[in-house]
């Protein structure tokens, strides 16, 4: 039951960051506001890093491995805001979901892992959600607004990082490899940040709102990270990446809350399809797994290591 308490907090807290941060990217620069999340995030995991000296220790053994996590992260995150900043909150939630795709597409071509006919079926069903969502039209070759393109972008960087994750995580633990993750971001983006003309108006015409959504969101963001990491050490990987399907939903839920609109029909089937997609694609790549005990669950992911790659985890934020 504690498991999926933690992933139901760990996808509310994804879907505030989204409402948040696109309050704020409106008025301030992108890299400036990623500058602010990360550090505030590196800054509340620190104290996860300095009580355990066998992870610091481990963490310069990996550098190499953490070090490509964080820059591949960052062209994640770069996309990633500044699509938010040209789009809505909602289609930001439901094509950040598309990474699911991109992984199938890495697993298949890159890794050669065997797919199931039904994976293959999802395919179309979630290219034509992305076309619904994004308003692509064909006729006019007209592929959307450059924030959905960002987003989509954002989330083919994901996929990638998936594979750098798990390869720095035989080595070092998820909180650990978050942390650098977020630290390499602040660094990066930090610097970005500085040759931008807006680098200093964190408080744009003395209005503090943006300012306060982007602590409120690292805030979110650190929850996120205990909370995901907490659900995964007690539900199977699978299942919480199944259950992080119902981001889009709370998103929806947020956003209009928060009075940034309701999206329209088109979007909404859209986004069925999306999802209807990515959850057949999870479910075929884990039906060998489904029924069996937690001991052979472990023996089994340990068995087929490019399974991980496949069932990455969503921590390149």
């Amino acid at each position: 039951m504690k498991g999926y308490l933690f992933i139901f907090a760990a996808v509310t807290a994804w879907a505030l960051e989204y409402v948040l941060i696109k309050k704020a990217v409106n008025v301030i620069n992108p890299f400036l506001a990623g500058t602010v999340i990360f550090i505030f995030v590196t800054l509340l995991l620190t104290p996860f890093i300095l009580f355990r000296r066998n992870e610091i220790q481990s963490m310069k053994k990996a550098w190499k491995n953490i070090l490509w996590v964080g820059i591949i992260g960052a062209l994640c995150n770069i996309f990633w805001l500044y699509g938010t900043k040209y789009t809505s909150v909602a289609n930001v939630s439901i094509l950040g979901r598309t990474d699911v795709l991109f992984t199938f597409i890495f697993s298949y071509f890159v890794f050669h892992e065997k797919i199931r006919r039904i994976a293959l079926l999802c395919v179309p069903l979630m290219l034509a959600g992305i076309f619904l969502t994004s308003s692509v039209d064909l006729r006019n070759m007209d592929i959307g607004t450059a924030g959905d393109c960002m987003i989509i972008v954002s989330a083919f960087f994901l996929s990638v990082n998936a594979y750098s994750i798990k390869k720095a995580m035989k080595d070092v633990s998820g909180i650990a490899v978050a942390f650098a993750n977020t630290l390499i971001n602040s660094i990066i983006f930090s610097l970005l940040a500085l040759f931008q003309k807006d680098a200093c108006e964190l408080i744009p015409a003395g209005n503090i709102v943006p300012f306060l959504s982007l602590v409120f969101c690292g805030l979110f963001s650190f929850v996120f990270f205990v909370s995901y990491y907490a659900s995964l050490k007690r539900l199977p990987v699978w299942e919480v990446r199944l259950l992080c399907l119902g981001l889009p939903v709370l998103t929806f839920i947020a956003s209009w809350i928060f009075g940034e609109g309701f999206p329209s029909g088109v979007q909404i089937l859209g986004s069925a399809l999306i999802l209807l997609g990515a959850m057949g694609i999870i479910l075929s790549n884990s039906g060998a797994k489904v029924g069996m005990g937690h001991l052979k669950r472990i023996k089994y992911i340990f068995a087929n290591p490019r399974k991980w790659y496949l069932h990455g985890c969503p921590i390149s934020r």
